[in-house]
């Protein structure tokens, strides 16, 4: 690590092409916000983000992700909002997101993700009460 950002705070990698993060690439410590929309991320792996202890907001917004592996966003307990919007994941285990204990806002693209993050206070889209009959046989919860 570079000895002046072990102090930073706050780091925009938006639109820079990105398609891969190694894991161990992010040893910044103290970075609470950090910014990787509108990259071409395809495939969040398990502790991409694992150096990253004081992370509070993560915005992968507008990327190209259709996969999260099972801990991909392992040792970030502190994480408070996390923005996949604009992504073309078709669904997501809710395992990946269950760690994230204190997670207080998420923001999806489609309403039927909202309950891979039923523990999370704001998830977004909001829903209007309807669904699909798709969306609704997804839910185990609610077949017949």
């Amino acid at each position: 690590m570079i000895p002046q950002l072990s102090a930073l705070q706050t780091l925009s990698l938006a639109k820079n092409q990105i398609d891969a993060i190694e894991v161990g690439a992010l040893d910044l410590p103290a970075l609470e916000h950090l910014y990787l929309s509108e990259n071409q991320l395809t495939v969040i792996r398990n502790d991409t983000f694992g150096n990253l202890t004081n992370l509070v907001g993560l915005f992968l917004n507008s990327n190209k992700i259709t996969h999260f592996e099972l801990d991909a966003f392992g040792g970030i307990g502190k994480l408070a909002t996390l923005n996949l919007q604009g992504n073309k994941f078709d669904r997501i285990d809710r395992r990946v997101l269950e760690n994230l204990s204190n997670l207080l806002h998420i923001h999806f693209t489609e309403f039927h993700h909202c309950k891979a993050a039923l523990h999370v206070r704001v998830c977004e889209p909001k829903g209007d009460g309807i669904s699909s009959n798709r969306h609704l046989l997804d839910n185990p919860v609610l077949r017949a």
